[in-house]
């Protein structure tokens, strides 16, 4: 591969979810090849001094986007402003790959899917849109007239996920415009220093209506960027991001390996432990029919495979 940085970041309560990250890369002989660069959003010094030896480097976080009342704001916020600047926070790089600390790798093949897919159009991400998941756009919501006979059955109000968070930002048209378009998720994202996203994301998220800490999306301004620039993006399936919040992976009890619940019931790559809480517990089904209760953490995971071994 080119030259490739990985970035994550993390505060003191993610530490344990970093450590599954890293341990799932540690687990892919490759990953030797890739340095690791960790922001710190709040880590303790014990947990740095641990880390050290495991990564190439650990910067300090910081507030990059302004906002009324950001010297005030919880530090672990951060996380949600520095993405458009990685280059900054680790420069020199030929591609730059981000993962939230609440993903973890199981497939190698997809962190190469990432780096060629940036090298081909600049920047590569995987759109929130999966024939496993239950909603053709994210977290679609509608209601219908349903007294008025004479446009009962008709659309009263129609909202998405894009929608809520580009609403807070953005002109209210723009976010109309754009509230149908697949949700492209940054969780986990590859580009190269030269993509001209970074530029166009900056100046989105510089754009936006932030009143607070809470009105804060990366994702949401790069969304914005994206859509409203017409940037190019090479699209990868769901497997090299695949969001539990959406669909619960199945397990090949004869691999055991976690894989999409529909044929060809193909490997995830990356899994993105997304929820209220990052221990949630998952009805988790085996091909075989089976099932299981857990959950996907990468530490968690692995010790839940390790019992199943013995019953499967």
């Amino acid at each position: 591969m080119p030259d490739t940085i990985l970035i994550t970041a993390a505060d003191a309560g993610y530490y344990g979810l970093l450590g599954g990250l890293l341990d799932s890369l540690k687990a892919h002989p490759d990953s030797r090849h890739v340095p690791v660069g960790v922001i710190d959003l709040g880590l303790t010094a014990e947990q740095k001094e641990e880390l050290a030896p495991r990564v190439g480097a650990i910067v300090p976080g910081r507030w990059d986007i302004p906002f009324p009342g950001c010297e005030t704001a919880p530090r672990h916020r951060q996380a949600f402003t520095l993405t458009p600047f990685l280059p900054e926070y680790f420069p020199g790089h030929e591609v730059y790959l981000w993962i939230d600390a609440d993903a973890w790798v199981q497939d190698w093949a997809a962190v190469e899917m990432y780096v060629r897919g940036a090298q081909k159009d600049g920047m590569a991400a995987v759109p929130e849109v999966d024939r496993n998941y239950p909603q053709c756009t994210s977290d679609l919501k509608l209601r219908i007239h349903r007294k008025n006979p004479l446009v009962r059955g008709r659309i009263r109000w129609i909202s998405t996920s894009l929608y809520e968070r580009l609403a807070r930002l953005y002109p209210r048209y723009t976010s109309r415009t754009l509230m149908l378009r697949p949700h492209v998720n940054t969780g986990v994202f590859a580009a190269t220093a030269a993509a001209p996203h970074w530029a166009a994301w900056k100046e989105s998220y510089r754009a936006a209506r932030i009143r607070g800490h809470e009105d804060l999306s990366d994702q949401a301004a790069f969304n914005h960027a994206f859509y409203t620039r017409d940037l190019p993006l090479h699209r990868l399936p769901c497997t090299c991001n695949w969001l539990t919040c959406f669909s619960v992976p199945r397990l090949d009890e004869a691999t055991g390996r976690l894989v999409e619940p529909s044929l060809p019931h193909a490997p995830i790559g990356l899994i993105h432990v997304v929820g209220r809480t990052k221990s949630d517990v998952y009805e988790i089904r085996t091909l075989g029919g089976d099932l299981f209760f857990g959950p996907l953490g990468y530490h968690s995971f692995r010790q839940l495979r390790s019992k199943l071994a013995g019953l499967l």
